[in-house]
């Protein structure tokens, strides 16, 4: 005889996650650089950033950044009723010549990196800010012909120099003004660019500076005083920003390590200390310093900050090997970004140009520079420098959530994050295709904006694909499942990547300091259910459920419905252990065949027994409406053609801590006979 038998039963089980997601369709992300008249700091950065992703152009060396700030103070001066150009004041004849057929090398690859037929596009479509930036950037390209593809340098044919820059400007937007006028506007601009202090929640920032018979001591001190400009836009500190700087020629001279000096005026002092020595060019021994001393724990690094790296040579190392495989080492570690700096002009030869290329980290596009002269360093480089590390992208690893089992739980070590008014901060971090991940921002004071997104590195109030405001005291869990992955991110492949902004804005309900915990938790989804044999008496049969992996509780998504089919040996009753943790109550409903006995809002586990030489099948409906966390069954089988399947279905979003699992264990039928 086939029959349910119900009783209550603890159980902690540790097994891998089984799931898939079928929710509904994701909200449309927010996209502001592709909104007609909006403006503002961050829509300007957000379509630079856009363009400087794709890698179509070669560095604009911060040319739309200063023009935008010039022409416009970033869109402040725009008129909301009629085009006069978008941020960047772009006029009709010099939108018309970005059409040139000429500059097709360039905006042929528009289509597919953002959507925009340029052939198409109107001068009206300049209130929009990316097609602005666009119509900017080509108007640049066409005045230095870039497109001829013979740069000077390994980054472009555009000039460093700012005085320069603004000739360039001139040319290319047509300008009436005289050029002293214009040179002089430009340069303001970039001075109150360059004055500004990075208000980033803190980067880990080194200098890896040649010191070598070749660099002279002249340039060398002009190395210093770029080092020192860099590090004067910070404010310094084991909560703020933390610099170090690794001299090298023959061997490593002196280091100063990140946390060396916890003042800024200290640091500076101790740049301007660093000696000349000359020597040999024995980069490899530069490199593995920063990797194995500056970066190294114990030195000061922290987790959960941006780690940055800026090599400054004029030449080939005297060991190339070497320094490939040291490059190569840091490389490895996934969170230090290295701009690789050549100067003088005989960097661009093809053997310091491929030594220079393997320095820096990927895309080469962007971490790949090269200067003229030295005193291009303290010009248009310093602000790049400044740009890069203020609000450079911090890299968090997921890690599996610690729990007892029975609902309790414990998150990793989170990454602690303070802002000051109108700061920023910015992660990303690498997560599986098939995972269900979950970002977890906790504030501790404050109240602050944060924005995710799945397609941008630097997610602000412009681009985002989620965003939330985070106060004392609130938890938000913001969960990526496979489905969301897909939909946001359907071009990646294997991984994905998750970025986050956080930004304190001033006035919005804000005007302190913000600080949060961040942790990131979640494991890998594989196919939902399974056929599962039972062939052993007495033998318990861990079944994967959705929201454990690797033995921790992660939660899973709501619209799940996973199903096993269970074969058991003859003669025998199938013990069913389940446990659901972390929930707020759990109620036990026996129902035959009606699926109504579960409230609207319960999660379900169905559980049939078709018993082989039967014609009929009993079911039992198990409702997750929250009162006990564990219970067992005894479907029964009278011949190996027995088979149970049981259903789980799930209504809402569990949080990492939350988990479902089963033990199966076929028993004697004279043990459960009723």
């Amino acid at each position: 005889m086939g029959f349910f038998r119900v009783a209550a039963m603890a159980l902690v089980a540790l097994v891998a996650v089984a799931s898939r997601f079928v929710g509904a369709q994701p909200s449309p992300s927010t996209d502001g650089t592709l909104e007609p008249h909006e403006s503002g700091i961050e829509v300007v950065l957000a379509s630079i950033e856009k363009i400087d992703a794709t890698c179509i152009f070669r560095k604009d060396k911060q040319m739309l950044r200063n023009i935008a700030q010039a022409e416009s103070n970033n869109g402040d001066k725009n008129s909301v009723t009629s085009s006069v150009g978008g941020i960047w004041r772009v006029s009709q004849s010099v939108f018309a010549a970005t059409k040139s057929a000429s500059l097709s090398v360039y905006f042929s690859r528009f289509p597919g990196a953002f959507g925009i037929n340029w052939n198409t596009a109107t001068w009206q479509d300049l209130d929009k800010p990316l097609y602005s930036a666009l119509a900017a950037r080509l108007a640049i390209a066409l005045q230095q012909q870039e497109f001829l593809n013979t740069p000077t340098s390994l980054d472009g044919k555009l000039p460093w120099s700012v005085t320069a820059q603004s000739a360039i400007w001139k040319a290319a937007f047509q300008k009436p003004e005289s050029a002293s006028a214009l040179q002089s506007l430009y340069v303001a601009a970039a001075q109150l660019i360059r004055s500004a202090v990075c208000n980033s929640a803190g980067v880990e920032i080194a200098f890896v500076l040649d010191v070598s018979g070749s660099i002279g001591p002249g340039n060398f001190n002009q190395m210093k005083e770029f080092v020192k400009t860099a590090v004067s836009s910070f404010e310094v500190g084991p909560a703020q920003n933390q610099f170090a700087v690794v001299p090298f020629d023959s061997v490593v001279r002196p280091i100063i390590k990140l946390n060396d000096y916890s003042n800024k005026n200290s640091l500076i002092n101790a740049i301007s200390a660093i000696p000349y020595t000359g020597g040999g060019t024995e980069t490899a021994a530069g490199l593995n310093a920063l990797r194995a001393v500056v970066f190294a724990p114990g030195n000061g690094v922290r987790a959960g900050r941006a780690k940055m790296a800026i090599v400054l040579t004029d030449g080939a190392s005297n060991s190339p090997a070497q320094t490939t495989a040291a490059a190569s080492a840091i490389h490895a570690n996934k969170d230090i970004t290295v701009l690789s700096v050549g100067i003088g002009a005989g960097v661009i030869h093809s053997s310091y140009a491929t030594e220079l290329g393997l320095i820096a980290s990927d895309p080469k596009c962007q971490n790949l520079y090269q200067l003229q002269e030295f005193h291009d360093l303290v010009q248009a480089f310093a602000l790049e420098i400044q740009q890069r590390t203020c609000d450079a992208t911090a890299q968090l690893i997921v890690e599996p959530i610690v729990t007892d089992g029975h609902g309790s739980q414990n998150l990793p070590t989170p990454v602690s994050v303070t802002l000051k008014p109108d700061g920023v901060y910015f992660t990303c971090v690498p997560i599986q295709r098939d995972a269900f991940t979950s970002l977890v921002v906790t504030g501790r004071e404050g109240s602050a904006y944060v924005y995710v997104s799945l397609r941008v590195r630097k997610p602000s109030a412009s681009q985002n694909d989620f965003n939330h405001r985070i106060s004392a005291g609130k938890r938000e869990t913001i969960k990526f499942t496979p489905q969301m992955i897909a939909y946001y991110a359907p071009d990646s492949v294997g991984t994905a990547r998750v970025c986050m902004g956080m930004h304190n804005k001033v006035g919005a309900r804000s005007s302190g300091a913000f600080s949060a915990d961040v942790n990131v938790v979640g494991g890998v989804f594989k196919a939902c259910g399974d056929v599962v044999n039972i062939g052993s008496a007495n033998q318990p049969v861990d079944i994967p459920g959705p929201g454990y992996y690797q033995g921790v509780a992660i939660g899973y998504p709501k619209d799940l419905r996973c199903q096993w089919k269970i074969r058991g040996p003859p003669n025998h009753y199938l013990l069913i252990e389940f446990s659901y943790f972390n929930v707020t109550g759990y109620d036990l409903n026996l129902a035959s065949r009606e699926l109504s006995g579960c409230s609207e809002d319960a999660d379900r586990l169905d559980i049939s027994s078709l018993t082989a030489g039967r014609s009929g099948e009993e079911t039992a409906v198990v409702c997750a409406n929250r009162k006990r966390s564990s219970t067992s069954m005894y479907p029964s089988f009278e011949s190996s053609g027995s088979t149970s399947t049981i259903t789980f279905l799930t209504t809402k979003d569990a949080e990492p801590g939350y988990g479902f699992n089963m033990i199966i264990t076929a028993l004697p039928e004279t043990k459960h006979a009723v």
